[in-house]
């Protein structure tokens, strides 16, 4: 009989000893990685009354990766291009570039901020554009009259009615096939680190008979600041590329010390002046659009944060032999006016 008692007491004893090691991991998790409550309170009656202001929800309490990237770059960016425009066309390009004439041909030309290459075969044509560092637009013309071109105008393709998973996820492994050199760079972490696709939407045009594809890089769990791209597949071939993105591999990751999105609108409070006006030296710039939008100089402008999201920022070194993803905050005000900042520096974001 007591042993009985004494197996009971163990049992009891084991299953609190557990409870006790499992609120404790929970605990060290939630510190780890989520802003305490009481922060996130006292930030926001810090910034009540002045002119930057926190929606409900809007500033998330989990912190984001602190995984820092770098991935190399040629010294003569010519080599890039030379070697993605081969990969893309599964290596047509360097098959037949030295050819004087005939149906097989291949010719590359400078332009202003990159290099195009023109690949013909029989009465379809290849054609790509690369601008520096990661800007690519690449258009098929088939035989005859058929036109590949897409309108990009965010409206109209908004307007088109998007598909169901299957097809979108049908299109999606086309289109890594193409860009990705089968599925072998996407996200795949067992050969060195990998920049992921994924689609923000997919839809379809049916007076070009494609399936549009609107997509971001991500690396790791955070999408990359203006990499992204719309494009298009026509039956399993992709005949339409526009936008940046990265197509060459990450070398190397390591852990960066943050300061983290309670930081970070404290600096956006300091910047964010009673003026009601944004130091225009350190809007962020696209390859394409002033990222920052410039709010309107009214002295009673309030900025109502709306929007909070974790992000990678794109740089290269001053030698521009290599480029590197740090982690960065993307805040939305208004619903409209938008400022990222570098999490290691806490800077406006510029590239």
């Amino acid at each position: 009989m007591k042993w009985n008692h004494i197996k009971i007491l163990l049992i009891i004893l084991l299953i609190i000893v557990n409870a006790f090691f499992a609120v404790t991991l929970f605990i060290q998790y939630r510190t780890a990685n989520y802003i305490p409550d009481s922060e996130l309170d006292s930030l926001t009656t810090l910034l009540s009354g002045g002119n930057v202001q926190i929606a409900e929800g809007a500033l998330p309490a989990k912190k984001q990766d602190s995984t820092f990237y770098g991935g190399d770059y040629p010294r003569d960016p010519s080599g890039y291009y030379e070697t993605t425009a081969n990969r893309l066309s599964g290596g047509f390009y360097e098959a037949t570039v030295n050819m004087p004439s005939g149906e097989k041909i291949s010719k590359s030309y400078v332009n202003p901020n990159g290099m195009n290459f023109v690949m013909r075969d029989g009465g379809e044509t290849y054609e790509y554009e690369f601008t520096y560092p990661f800007g690519i637009k690449y258009v098929y013309r088939g035989k005859g009259t058929d036109d590949y071109v897409i309108d990009e105008n965010s409206a109209a393709v908004a307007a088109l009615p998007k598909v169901d998973i299957i097809r979108a996820f049908y299109t999606m492994n086309t289109i890594r096939r193409f860009l990705y050199a089968g599925d072998k760079q996407n996200g795949d972490t067992s050969g060195g680190l990998r920049i992921r696709l994924e689609a923000d939407s997919v839809r379809y045009d049916a007076s070009k008979y494609c399936y549009i594809a609107e997509v971001t890089q991500y690396a790791g769990s955070q999408p990359i600041n203006g990499c992204s791209a719309l494009i298009a597949v026509n039956g399993n071939k992709v005949v339409y590329v526009s936008g940046n993105l990265i197509l060459c591999s990450l070398s190397e990751s390591y852990p960066a010390e943050l300061r983290d999105q309670v930081n970070l609108m404290l600096a956006e409070k300091r910047e964010l002046s009673q003026t009601g006006e944004v130091n225009s030296d350190t809007a962020e710039t696209t390859a394409d659009t002033n990222a920052v939008d410039s709010p309107p100089a009214e002295s009673d402008l309030i900025y109502t944060l709306t929007s909070a999201k974790s992000c990678y920022c794109l740089f290269l070194d001053n030698d521009r032999a290599k480029f590197y993803l740090v982690p960065g905050w993307n805040f939305t005000y208004n619903g409209a006016i938008t400022r990222i900042r570098d999490a290691v520096k806490g800077s406006i974001y510029t590239k």
